[in-house]
């Protein structure tokens, strides 16, 4: 479908809405409801089809683009909708790069967004000036909110020793500036409780948690929080007396036990004890959160969606080998061989020829250099749209040549890849190599390779390479199915062992 240049011709196309919010609490509380109107009456004024189709995030707007529903907005541009209707720039995002970039890519798959509240069409070129103008603005305020706010903390952690930020259960905060922390006299009995019981050895925290009705996570937040035995800290500074350190809600004898029956309960658990750990740091959800270690059993160790989620299925918390294996199977299933090296090195010197796609891509960087430096007062109107004018008017050169890996390089690399795998698992077989030998060289292996393994609960939705495994045409070996043997100790469905990791 031909891209609309004007609203004008909008009538009869398909309208899809985005609807966005910093964070879960202004999703939930009121801003959506201002963007559905504004969306409401764009859609009834230009003769739109209302689809249906809505995705709400609640995501910062400079990261959003790394959002699940970023990428189905942009997989389903130009097939199930043509219009994005979008009621304010900055509620699609405050990220220029992000912002051009996927509208480059909307027009390409068909699809065009209209900014409501700024009457601005993305497939117009008289308006490009503007929303760019309007996604700058919306980045740099952004940008000047989150220093204020970060200097604000830092004064605020000079001059009182607060740590900012929202204040735990048994606490709140003054109702006059400076707004410190205190303690709360009418819910610390609360939080103390909580420690008192896990002291007593014989309940964990989901126990407390199921009891209580405090999410599990906060449970183990507020028995580690230094905040409740006197004690106030910051991120990247030393820990300072509370102004209550010296009659705390939690006396040290408390807190010692509770800190030493937390320590007794792990077993090579969520943070780095310096046992290997070949998915340390790799495991995502779609949602943008990683997958965290989160204990171990007789069975292993375990993992764990560090708050609740739609894309984490099943299971609260699943062994770690779940996913290793898979991984592991697909490592062993290259085959790395005089012809299939051949056929790497021959795909990676391929010329890709120079696209439109990159010409367009230069020059909507070099408007962005110039949006940017207008609306920071370095390029007055006048000069800013001759420039733009300009830029519209002339070619771009070619880019750079993209430099190549020696064949030589490639061929080392595969071997060595296929050869370590093939030394450790004979090292296996013979007993010549010690369980915490082996998983370091798998920790060595897996984070050579991967950059990031997406999984669902017990499914994998796919896996990001590293840099230089791309570049030495690791992803063109590696097999998209594997079959791994069913382990009853796994605790998992019996054909959720057996998905793709790629």
């Amino acid at each position: 479908m031909i891209l609309p240049a004007d609203l004008d011709v909008l009538h009869g196309r398909r309208a899809a809405r985005w609807i966005r919010e910093s964070t879960k609490a202004q999703e939930d509380r009121y801003g959506p409801d201002a963007q559905r109107e504004h969306q409401g009456r764009a859609i009834e004024r230009y003769g739109l089809i209302d689809t249906g189709i809505v995705w709400q995030v609640a995501h910062s707007g400079r990261t959003v683009d790394q959002t699940l529903e970023w990428a189905e907005m942009l997989a389903r541009a130009g097939r199930e909708y043509d219009i994005l209707v979008v009621a304010y720039v900055s509620r699609f995002a405050r990220n220029v790069e992000a912002l051009a970039r996927t509208i480059r890519q909307l027009h390409v798959a068909g699809a065009a967004v209209y900014f409501c509240d700024e009457r601005l069409l993305s497939s117009d070129e008289q308006h490009w000036d503007w929303y760019m103008r309007e996604a700058v603005e919306a980045e740099s305020y952004s940008r000047r909110l989150s220093r204020r706010v970060r200097e604000g903390y830092e004064t605020k952690w000079r001059r009182h020793r607060d740590p900012g930020g929202w204040a735990p259960l048994g606490f709140r905060r003054e109702l006059e500036p400076p707004r410190r922390l205190v303690i709360d006299l009418a819910t610390i009995g609360a939080a103390v409780k909580l420690f008192e019981r896990y002291a007593t050895g014989r309940v964990s925290m989901q126990d407390l948690a199921r009891a209580t009705g405090v999410h599990e996570d906060a449970v183990r937040d507020i028995l580690r929080n230094p905040i409740y035995n006197g004690w106030v800290r910051r991120r990247g500074e030393p820990a300072q007396p509370a102004p209550w350190r010296d009659e705390p809600p939690v006396p040290d004898e408390l807190w010692e036990r509770v800190a030493r029956i937390r320590a007794a309960k792990v077993r090579g658990g969520g943070q780095n004890h310096g046992a290997p750990d070949p998915l340390r740091g790799l495991l995502y959800c779609p949602c943008g959160r990683m997958i965290r270690a989160d204990g171990s059993n007789r069975s292993g160790r375990q993992r764990s969606h560090p708050e609740p989620c739609r894309h984490w299925t099943g299971a609260q918390r699943r062994q770690s080998r779940l996913w290793e294996e898979p991984i592991k199977a697909q490592l062993r299933g290259l085959e790395v061989s005089d012809t299939t090296i051949v056929q790497v090195v021959a795909a990676l010197s391929a010329t890709v020829p120079v696209s439109d796609d990159l010409r367009q891509a230069r020059r909507e960087r070099q408007r962005r250099e110039l949006a940017l430096a207008y609306a920071t007062g370095k390029l007055s109107e006048a000069s800013f749209l001759s420039a733009v004018a300009a830029l519209n008017a002339e070619g771009d050169p070619l880019p750079p040549p993209v430099e190549q890996v020696a064949a030589t390089d490639v061929s080392r690399f595969l071997r060595k890849v296929s050869d370590t795998i093939t030394k450790l698992d004979t090292a296996v077989a013979v007993g010549d190599i010690s369980p915490t030998e082996m998983a370091g060289v798998w920790e060595e292996l897996t984070h050579a390779i991967y950059q990031r393994i997406i999984v669902t609960g017990a499914t994998f939705v796919g896996v990001e390479l590293t840099p230089a495994a791309k570049a030495h045409g690791l992803q063109a070996l590696l097999p998209e199915e594997v079959e791994v043997e069913e382990k009853a100790n796994w605790r998992a469905r019996p054909d959720s062992n057996r998905r793709s990791p790629a």
